[in-house]
């Protein structure tokens, strides 16, 4: 993943979990967390989970993921991860579709306006 979108190589030829373009994508192994979207039908590692979700989940796992939730949970000394149990009992309060639809499109600007202000920062 980078810049929360994800970035398709080629590491298999033998079909194991797939995604469907528009999923979201959490890392489940070190950096345990990181999420990104795929504008791309895929098949995944085992490093990685798939999500269906709107702009309002991406959010909020982002959120968590900054928040520092889903470090609590990892395990492992050398190579933290998180299992499939830690996502399905992830607790995530959630609006009604229209209240996701317009905070996650509120916060997508802001993201896009931070980015746009970093940007004229660096140069």
């Amino acid at each position: 993943m980078k810049n929360n979108r994800v970035v398709p190589r080629v590491w298999t030829t033998q079909i194991t979990k797939q995604a469907d373009k528009g999923d979201l994508i959490l890392s489940v192994r070190a950096p345990v967390g990181d999420i990104g979207k795929t504008d791309y039908d895929v098949v995944l590692g085992r490093g990685v989970a798939s999500i269906k979700g709107n702009e309002f989940i991406f959010q909020t796992l982002g959120r968590m993921k900054e928040n520092r939730f889903w470090t609590k949970l990892s395990t492992g000394s050398t190579f933290e991860s998180i299992n499939s149990s830690d996502i399905k009992n992830a607790l995530i309060s959630l609006p009604n579709e229209e209240e996701q639809r317009k905070i996650g499109a509120f916060f997508k600007q802001l993201d896009g306006t931070i980015a746009l202000h970093q940007r004229k920062l660096d140069a």
